[in-house]
């Protein structure tokens, strides 16, 4: 099957440290003209817990979502809402992965933590851009810890994102 967009794949370094990366990344291609159908990028995916009241989130945002920290979030700005659509409606394909998503307004300037990833740098730069994410932090409390390890990781929901990101690309790129 032919496809009429191509797929880069890019892992950026220094994301903990200023996401110095995706910033080269995105201004590269701001200056060499490349059109972009948009970003998307992985960011914690792979945490769950069950447990009523295991999700946090931030002011105001928590009687929009679930209590129980077991979905997949995606978080677009309003630009990219065209994008966020896609890639929610991709995920939703897959039984069983709870998939909730936020749309904020500008480059995510009100609520400062949809900004703490490596799709901030597109959108800065007037690309469409997308995080899926676990919550991190709003959810896991091994998130930078020593407890942080693989075996906190729920193998099973991670399947199923995957799977989700996968059919989410392949409407993003047809």
């Amino acid at each position: 099957m032919p496809y009429r967009h191509s797929l880069q794949l890019a892992a950026y370094d220094l994301e903990e440290y200023g996401i110095g990366g995706s910033i080269a990344h995105a201004e590269a291609l701001k200056n060499n003209g490349t059109p972009l159908r948009g970003m998307l990028s992985l960011e914690m995916l792979g945490y769950t817990d069950y447990r009523s009241g295991s999700q946090n989130l931030p002011l105001g945002l928590a009687h929009l979502y679930p209590s129980v920290g077991n979905f997949i979030g995606v978080c677009g700005n309003q630009a990219s809402e065209e994008l966020t659509q896609a890639i929610v409606q991709g995920m939703r394909t897959i039984e069983g992965l709870p998939v909730e998503s936020l749309t904020v307004p500008g480059r995510g300037e009100i609520l400062p933590e949809v900004r703490l990833s490596d799709h901030s740098s597109f959108w800065d730069r007037g690309y469409d851009g997308v995080m899926v994410t676990d919550t991190s932090f709003f959810r896991n409390p091994h998130y930078h810890q020593v407890s942080d390890i693989p075996a906190m990781l729920d193998y099973p929901f991670l399947a199923k994102v995957t799977a989700g990101v996968c059919q989410a690309v392949l409407r993003i790129i047809q």
